[in-house]
């Protein structure tokens, strides 16, 4: 693969070429940025595949060869000498010709003006929220946003350029929904008020119930935060700045708390449970008082490492996860089933490195249901650093192999699996083989799970445009081809449309014929779907949403139009400020007949479900998955009751009398209330591995709040499913293998099924050589038109659906969703949603948005003109390929990464040169944003990060903020320089940086020397000060805070290759509309 970039005669990227990386080969990816008459960046092509052989290419031939008369997008700015933007056009005639733009205007506060004002809370000396009135007029920077549907919003940020205040417009000028920013003295965010609580006014109550409230130690170290709904989490940290102990609400009741124990490398290598009631003043004395702060391997010790950093009472404590690098050291502790899987296994693989430093060789994790079995894992690595051979235990006390080999660019090329559960099973061997195309784009996947695995079929083939998008997909089986699916997308990359034989499905966003609306935002204004196969009905919705861009309206009916059949599976939600559903009303099938089947509204106790009324006398669901409102409540109003940590506990109307959680807030038990009951068993990564489903002979009186000790004699059915990688099994005493799951499929019962799905991923249709076997319809919730219908219970989101007495949720992974009014736990990333309930599904948005659960960055690579292979930006990788098989996040994989591209403009002479990198930021959820950066020092006096590939970790900044502290990809704090460090304090010789951090920009955005002659950078990476808070929040969050960071620092690309690949369906979450105006300063 070969990347070209063009610059003009000022230095800046005009052009940048993927020479020859369109879906055929012949032509080349043309990207053309154009530039105003002040150095701003003006117009922004969008790739255009030419034929041409990597040279530069004439503007007029990129015009002529699009089918759009607007095929860029435009930047506007405001006049003055500050070069804030003001306006933005993205591709696409429609939007040029209907004056559909991204706006921003800027302004200041008012005290007198409903929508420019500002209520000035603060922090009393008891640490109490107060308000003191209004900010007076002119004292606060207001930014207004209005997307390309007149959705209109205000960014309020004192001088410090501290966000204060998110300010959303309500439909037709009825109010704004508020979210505000509250900061102590020094800076420290101490409170977020949600738009529910600034509605509610401020009370003790009504700040339990909605507040995110945050305490910091004199390091500025959070050690306390409390959670919507009382929820308390408490940190502690050791002298390093490391977490230590961690302690939620129900931990605190049972009196234990998680801890942390790290080596000499500072890499985690112990987490577990420590049992102890102390208060945290006590815990955290004790952990000032520990002089040792690391652990080292011990074979004589439990565990295999010293206990010398606190906790020090192994009889109080519980393992949860150990790790152990560099070696293999551990495995004299492996149980017997590992005795022949102690050496690497040569010809089923590629060749072993054989010195592992720095890479994790081993883990135990134990299950939780159970805290003295452990479940191993060991992991051989090959000589590029990738792993070759993973063997991993299951629950049934079997093993998982799998054994891999790569090509040059570090793509699997074969992979072969082999299974085994215990005397009673017989499971197969699977091989897959993999073809990539000049680009380096997977083509054809091959598949074998019998008893030659060296014979494979195809079972895969995917084709590409010319821009490099998804456009084709052949699914076989061993028979031949079973289906092929066609993808299309509009001007903008938004897919519009899917086909195959048995389901198609068109999408419209802004081009909708009547009566769709048309929305210009990227929310989806109508679908049709239709099953070609089986009739030739087609059907599908036409969606109304409110100004926060929630769905509030899915208008059913069927033909091209939706003409006729109207409304016979619509579906209606109402909102509270904060997102919760108040209102759900469905129509469908009403015995023969169609009509309102669900009208509930709930109440709500904060953000928690309280109780639901039906609108509907005497209710008759034909369709199981509508809730059924008994009417029963708890004797005070309450028909739903939650623990401490936010998980619901009893459902009045489930008849669940009470669900017990593990300290991942995993269900453990769900009890009802006539005696049945379902058992989870959970590892401590939170990966399920059992499924028990129990059915009594006759109904017991289970009191509310308790559980049920069920006699052997009492069972009429035990039913239990074991999870162990892509098999499951069923049985009880005597297992049997069930079926396998194979990409875009599984195998059942000796035949292969493909799951046909839409742009969701919700199943559709599955279909075998045969043809057709399932199909099913949903309202955009998530609740299938006429009940469950396809083979497998993986459905919507292509989730398992738990149908088992009645409680009818979808298992996430991470929680359970109720698909009438949401999940049944806490978000446990709700701090990067603060004006959104942690209990609302997809923001409101279930057409647009899917709920991101195990998807991974991997770096991709190119060739420099000397024959270099460089790591040249990030691909995303779907959750299949992202973790092995025993749950761990594969080697060459990141949650999130940042990519530091250079366009040349450095100078030595500016006292900012800001501006002169972007980091891209790869997230977690599949989008990416960019930020303004510097990656020289202040002055030549100082190391320079040199080109490569590095890791950071979120710590502090000279003990001032927090930063990202980065290192080697050996975690070892280091980063090699490969010539002596010119720092004036090193005297020694060394050709390492120790201290090297990515943080904001001094005053101003200064980059160079202060004027105390002292540097803002002695090598470290710099942000643009004004978007810093957005970038570290990226990082500094609860479920990133302890991530490795992938770190790419480059001196000659002056953008990553592959910045724009995203998700399709992702774009209304990624936020990248705003990153145009969020460079304002």
């Amino acid at each position: 693969m070969e990347s070209l970039q063009y610059v003009d005669g000022l230095g800046r990227l005009a052009q940048t070429n993927l020479k020859r990386q369109s879906g055929d080969g012949d032509k080349d990816i043309v990207t053309l940025l154009q530039y105003d008459s002040y150095n701003r960046k003006s117009k922004e092509w969008i790739p255009t595949a030419i034929a041409n052989d990597g040279n530069w290419v004439e503007d007029l031939s990129l015009f002529n060869h699009s089918e759009d008369s607007y095929p860029y997008s435009t930047n506007l700015y405001a006049g003055g000498p500050l070069n804030l933007p003001s306006e933005q056009y993205g591709a696409g005639e429609n939007w040029y010709k209907a004056g559909r733009s991204f706006k921003a205007d800027y302004s200041y506060n008012s005290s007198t003006e409903e929508a420019f004002l500002c209520a000035h809370y603060a922090i009393d000396t008891n640490g109490r929220l107060i308000c003191n009135g209004n900010y007076e007029s002119y004292t606060l920077d207001v930014t207004i946003y209005e997307d390309e549907d007149r959705h209109v919003s205000y960014e309020f940020r004192d001088e410090q350029d501290r966000l204060l205040l998110n300010r959303n417009q309500l439909r037709s000028h009825q109010g704004f929904l508020d979210t505000y920013y509250v900061y102590d003295q020094v800076g420290n965010l101490r409170y977020v008020i949600p738009p529910a609580l600034s509605l509610a006014g401020l009370t003790d109550d009504s700040i339990e119930k909605y507040a995110f409230i945050y305490e910091y130690d004199s390091k500025r170290r959070c050690i306390r935060k409390q959670l919507p709904g009382g929820v308390v989490v408490t940190y502690i940290y050791d002298k390093a700045d490391r977490l230590r102990m961690s302690q939620d609400s129900n931990q605190a009741d049972r009196g234990e708390w998680t801890y942390y124990k790290y080596d000499m490398l500072g890499r985690m290598i112990l987490t577990g449970i420590f049992k102890d009631s102390s208060s945290y003043d006590t815990i955290q004395g004790r952990v000032n008082q520990n002089v040792i702060l690391t652990e080292s391997f011990d074979a004589s010790k439990r565990d295999l490492y010293t206990c010398n950093s606190y906790p020090t009472e192994p009889a109080k404590m519980i393992t949860l996860i150990a790790d152990y690098y560099d070696n293999y050291d551990y495995q004299s502790e492996l149980p017997a089933l590992f005795d022949n899987c102690k050496v690497y296994v040569s010809g089923v693989s590629d060749p072993e490195y054989n010195v592992p430093k720095g890479m994790k060789t081993g883990r135990k994790i134990a299950l939780l249901d159970d805290f003295d079995q452990y479940l191993w894992t060991t992991i051989r690595y090959g000589t590029t650093g990738l792993p070759v051979q993973t063997i991993s235990m299951n629950a049934l006390g079997g093993l998982e192999k799998e054994y891999v080999k790569y090509s040059f660019t570090g793509q699997p090329i074969e992979r072969r699996l082999e299974h085994s559960a215990n005397a009673y099973v017989v499971a197969p061997t699977e091989l897959y083989t993999y073809t990539y195309d000049h680009a380096d784009r997977l083509v054809c996947t091959y598949y074998n799970y019998y008893k030659d695995p060296e014979i494979c079929y195809p079972i895969s083939k995917l084709s590409y445009d010319d821009v490099g998008r998804l456009c084709k997909k052949e699914l076989y089986d061993r028979l031949g081809i079973v289906e092929t699916i066609n993808y299309r997308y509009n001007i903008r990359g938004w897919l519009s449309g899917i086909t195959s034989g048995s389901f198609c499905e068109t999408l419209y966003y802004e081009d909708g014929p009547t009566p769709f609306p048309k929305f210009y935002n990227g929310n989806i204004a109508g679908q049709l779907v239709q099953y070609p196969t089986v009739n030739d009905v087609v059907s599908g919705y036409g969606f109304s949403y409110d100004y926060q861009n929630r769905l509030i309206r899915a208008v059913y009916g069927e033909g091209s139009g939706l003409a006729d059949n109207g409304g016979r599976y619509s579906e209606m939600i109402s909102y509270g400020a904060n997102g919760n559903i108040i209102h759900h009303l469905n129509t469908g099938s009403r015995d023969g007949t169609y009509g309102t089947v669900q009208d509930v509204y709930a109440v709500y106790d904060g953000n928690r479900l309280k109780s639901v009324t039906d609108n509907i006398s005497s209710p008759i669901h034909y369709n199981n998955q509508f809730l059924s409102v008994s009417g029963d409540d708890n004797g005070q109003g309450y028909q739903y009751i939650y623990d401490k940590n936010g998980n619901l506990i009893q459902d009045y109307n489930r008849g669940i009398s009470l669900i017990t959680y593990n300290y991942l807030n995993l269900p453990e038990t769900v009890q009802m209330r006539n005696g049945n009951s379902i058992h989870y068993t959970y590892d401590a990564l939170g990966r399920k591995h059992g499924r028990r489903i129990i059915t009594l002979k006759a109904s017991v009186d289970v009191p509310m709040g308790e559980l049920h000790s069920t006699g052997s004699d009492e069972i009429k059915t035990d039913k239990r499913y074991y999870y162990c990688a892509n098999t499951i099994y069923i049985g009880l005493s005597k297992m049997r293998y069930y079926l396998s799951f194979i990409p875009n499929g599984y195998i059942y019962s000796n035949d292969w099924y493909y799951q046909i799905t839409d742009h969701l991923g919700n199943v559709r249709a599955e279909v075998d050589q045969g043809g057709v076997q399932y199909t099913t319809n949903y309202y955009p919730s998530g609740i299938e038109h006429d009940g469950h219908k396809l083979n497998l219970d993986y459905a919507f989101g292509n989730k398992e659906y738990q149908s088992s007495h009645g409680v009818n949720w979808y298992d996430f992974g991470k929680r359970h969703y109720d698909m009438i009014f949401g999940w049944t736990t806490m978000d446990p990333r709700c701090e990067e949603y603060y004006s959104y309930t942690p209990y609302g599904y997809c923001g409101g948005n279930p057409m647009n948005r899917i709920d991101p659960n195990g998807e991974a960055w991997r770096p991709t690579y190119s060739e420099d003109a000397d024959g270099n292979i460089i790591v040249n930006g990030y691909e995303w990788v779907p959750e299949e390929e992202s973790y092995d098989e025993s749950g761990n996040l594969l080697r060459g994989l990141f949650h999130q990464a940042i990519f530091f591209s250079d366009n040349g403009t450095f100078n030595a002479e500016e006292k900012s040169n800001v501006g002169s990198s972007t980091a891209t930021v790869y997230l977690a959820d599949g989008a990416t944003e960019t930020y303004d950066a510097c990656t020289n020092p202040s002055s030549s006096d100082y190391a320079t990060v040199p080109e490569g590939v590095y890791q950071a970790k979120v710590g502090s900044h000279k003990g001032k903020y927090t930063a990202l502290r980065m290192s080697d990809t050996d975690g070892s704090g280091k980063i090699e320089l490969g010539e002596p460090n010119p720092n004036p304090n090193y005297s020694d010789g060394r050709t390492y940086a120790e201290g090297i951090n990515i943080h904001k920009a001094g005053e101003k955005n200064l980059t160079g020397m202060t004027d105390n002659n002292s540097p803002v950078s002695a090598g470290c990476l710099l942000i643009d000060r004004n978007n810093w808070d957005g970038f570290i929040g990226n990082f500094d969050n609860a479920s990133q805070k302890t991530n490795v960071v992938s770190v790419t620092v480059s001196r000659t690309l002056s953008s990553p290759s592959n910045a724009m690949i995203r998700p399709a369906f992702n774009f209304i979450l990624n936020g990248s509309r705003f990153n145009f105006f969020n460079n304002r300063r």
